[in-house]
């Protein structure tokens, strides 16, 4: 379908009630400029952004994607949980549908493109930027801890990339105190049999769990022997700063603290002019820095509307196999929008985080950075 001097409209779909506001906000203004630049560069496009909530089920996404479709449009933005994604999905595939999706990261195995792309860096994603930190700082040593069931194949991707010495841990989730002490103590001594046989500076815990799961963990040991070595998260995004004084450890006095070393990676926003404005306009509005998912909201219904002005279509699969080369020449908010073969997010830098316990609270701090196109990590400080 063509759409000369013709309203295009684009569904965003919000995951749930509570973000509707930043999602509004956000479709409004890349409407806003989107339509400026078409008018001033005399492309015959208008967008409209329809801003709808699932308000956080499956169904209900499913239910707003499927009579946007009914109603003769193929153009989505949104679905940001792969539980969401994953309902629409197939039927995407099959009927000349376009979705690109601002935050899921399931590992899938099928490919997305050309119907649907992933704006967020899927998760196993996350393994190339933490095995080049664990390398950098010679750790010789892993002690691989997970969580049965929790992001199944994190750990095959961590060994397939990481050519130290691994051992492995597994912990079901849901476990009560008395079975995670035993956990605990298996742990304590591979810890202790490790850091003898390549000492403490070259030994590191990777913990594949949720941050509930390494609580008990804290709670059911007895010295300090989990906290001589550093640990390594798969995704700093889950850990909360609230949280560092829980992963620290007080002597009975109240006055010596033995902090948990703990690093992790979070997709970083590169520093360009958009997202300096965007995200000024963000702060007045909600008093907070955009958040990288947030911005790929601004970022996808750009990269939809140029595919739209240039393949002069509103059909999904005309639009998806456009997306690719605008997409890689596009820096928006979160930077350039690369995406590989698949339909995932390619190109992400990566910020590697930690506390800092120096002060009297604990605080989450940058100590680090991956680049993606030299594969090396860069240490601040060091």
């Amino acid at each position: 379908m063509t759409t000369d001097n013709k309203m295009v409209e684009i569904l965003v779909i919000c995951p749930r009630g509570i973000e509707l506001p930043e999602y509004t906000f956000l479709s409004e203004m890349a409407e806003q400029d989107i339509n400026n630049y078409m008018l001033e560069n005399k492309h015959p496009h208008t967008f409209n952004f329809a801003v709808r909530s699932a308000d956080g089920t499956g169904m209900n996404a499913y239910n707003l994607a499927k009579q946007h479709y009914d109603n003769g449009n193929k153009l989505i933005v949104g679905l940001s949980w792969s539980s969401q994604l994953d309902t629409f999905f197939s039927f995407a595939q099959s009927n000349d549908c376009l979705v690109i999706s601002p935050g899921s990261t399931q590992t899938w195995p099928w490919k997305l493109a050309p119907n649907t792309y992933r704006m967020y860096p899927a998760d196993h994603l996350y393994t190339v930027p933490l095995v080049r930190c664990v390398e950098n700082l010679n750790i010789s040593k892993v002690i691989l801890v997970q969580s049965e069931g929790y992001m199944k194949t994190m750990d095959d991707d961590f060994m397939e990339e990481y050519s130290g010495e691994v051992s492995t841990i597994r912990i079901e989730h849901d476990i009560d105190y008395s079975e995670v002490n035993s956990s605990t103590l298996l742990l304590e001594e591979e810890i202790n049999e490790s850091t003898k046989e390549y000492g403490e500076d070259h030994v590191a815990v990777y913990f594949i769990g949720s941050s509930y799961l390494l609580e008990k963990i804290l709670d059911t040991t007895t010295d300090d022997t989990l906290y001589s070595v550093p640990w390594f998260v798969w995704n700093w995004f889950t850990w909360h700063q609230d949280l560092g004084t829980r992963y620290s450890r007080f002597e009975e006095n109240k006055t010596q603290l033995t902090p948990l070393q703990i690093l992790g990676v979070h997709p970083a926003i590169p520093d360009n002019p958009t997202y300096h404005r965007v995200n000024q306009a963000y702060l007045e509005e909600f008093n907070q820095s955009i958040s990288m998912i947030h911005g790929n909201i601004y970022d996808a219904l750009w990269i939809t509307a140029l595919a739209v002005a240039e393949t002069n279509s509103t059909d999904g699969t005309t639009v998806g196999l456009a997306i690719p080369d605008i997409a890689k020449t596009h820096v928006g908010v979160t930077g350039n929008c690369s995406f590989n073969d698949w339909g995932d997010r390619w190109g992400v830098d990566w910020s590697v985080y930690g506390y800092d316990f120096t002060g009297d609270q604990p605080i989450v701090t940058m100590y680090g950075f991956y680049n993606f196109t030299t594969d090396e990590v860069t240490w601040r400080d060091r």
